[in-house]
């Protein structure tokens, strides 16, 4: 296999492993530490540039809503 290909698609795929978690708590705001923190109990989690290319498309998907938090943090939420 391709390493590069398969670590162009490691965004990907840490996208949709978000969408998950946040479709299992639907209606509720989770941070990004909340959200890694429940990503990482399923999966090793990747480095933090990938991380941070992940959560950079997170909010551009259809159905995820996003909002600025009272600590100046990024929330995520879908429903």
């Amino acid at each position: 296999m391709d390493l590069g290909l398969e670590a162009a698609a490691l965004p990907d795929r840490m996208v949709e492993s978000l969408r998950v978690v946040l479709t299992e708590q639907a209606g509720a705001w989770m941070s990004r530490a909340a959200l890694c923190q429940a990503l990482g109990e399923r999966e090793v989690l990747p480095g933090e540039r990938t991380l941070d290319k992940a959560f950079a498309s997170l909010g551009s998907l259809e159905g995820v809503q996003t909002q600025w938090g009272k600590r100046g943090e990024r929330l995520y939420r879908v429903g």
